[in-house]
């Protein structure tokens, strides 16, 4: 089994937590009262000052923590990047910034995100910023040229 710990900030309100994993998940000794876990494998509960540890088996899939707490997972930090990770012996965790720890049971992954299509077919406009005006036909050139571009554009969408 790993562990998830749950460590607040001194002086910190009591914010809410939700965490899910793919197993079995059971309160550990310093839970209190408002803290729960589901038959699904749902971790609720509010952390503060304190701290909250809990048992767990499979993966951690997901987790919202309140912003003034640091959520540990077999023994290690982990940011939101981090998930989904899971247990599995012998495997190594490599906290950002950090080296190699055997963790006895955390491997993290990143999950890709994609940005999703847009129905919009209004290509985006690139600001055109003028050539440097130089001594000579270099800036000329470059400048003739872009012109001669933009005229070629310009014939091709009239005969379409």
């Amino acid at each position: 089994m790993g562990t998830i710990h749950i460590e607040g900030s001194d002086g910190a309100p009591n914010t809410d937590y939700r965490i899910t994993v793919d197993g079995d998940a059971q309160e550990g000794s310093d839970t209190g009262g408002g803290d729960d876990v589901s038959d699904s494998g749902v971790i609720t509960g509010g952390v503060g000052a304190g701290a909250d540890t809990y048992s767990y088996t499979g993966t951690v899939v997901s987790a919202s923590i309140p912003s003034h707490a640091t959520l540990y997972v077999d023994g290690q930090p982990v940011g939101p990047g981090d998930l989904p990770m899971g247990g599995g012996a012998g495997s190594s965790y490599t906290p950002p910034g950090g080296s190699g720890s055997s963790s006895g049971g955390s491997t993290p992954t990143q999950t890709p995100t994609t940005p999703a299509p847009t129905t919009d077919s209004t290509p985006a406009q690139t600001p055109m910023t003028p050539a440097p005006a130089t001594a000579g036909l270099g800036g000329n050139t470059t400048l003739l040229a872009g012109a001669a571009a933009l005229a070629l554009v310009a014939v091709y969408m009239i005969q379409s």
